[in-house]
């Protein structure tokens, strides 16, 4: 049993993206999670799980674009609801208003953002 989330970002700022890589150099994933680890460095249910987290962040099942509707989606196969729940729990526990986070946006700056969560 795998616990799969499909995310749905829509651009809602005035900028058009053509591509996907064009798209992906806006959310700057390196950045805001080098930090994160950072920040989670004395959480032990981060550091138990670290690697499971990092490997569903950067190893998506599947991600498209379309330049047209200007929508991305990605899916990540986490492996728990747990595992998720503990990767949100820390994004969630940020504040995106001041530094180092203000600079790194919150992985989707100026997009709307719809998450469904599938258990398969």
């Amino acid at each position: 049993m795998t616990y799969r989330v499909t995310t749905t970002y829509h651009n809602i700022t005035y900028t058009n993206y053509s591509s996907l890589s064009e798209l992906k150099d806006i959310f700057n994933l390196a950045g805001f999670l080098s930090q994160l680890v950072a920040d989670e460095a004395s959480n032990s249910d981060w550091t138990d799980n670290e690697t499971v987290i990092l490997n569903a962040v950067n190893n998506p099942i599947s991600e498209s674009f379309d330049p047209i509707t200007q929508t991305y989606t990605r899916v990540r196969d986490w492996g728990t609801a747990e595992i998720y729940n503990i990767f949100r729990s820390a994004v969630e526990s940020k504040d995106y208003t001041i530094e180092p986070y203000l600079s790194l946006g919150n992985n989707s700056n100026g997009f709307n953002k719809i998450t469904t969560e599938l258990d398969t």
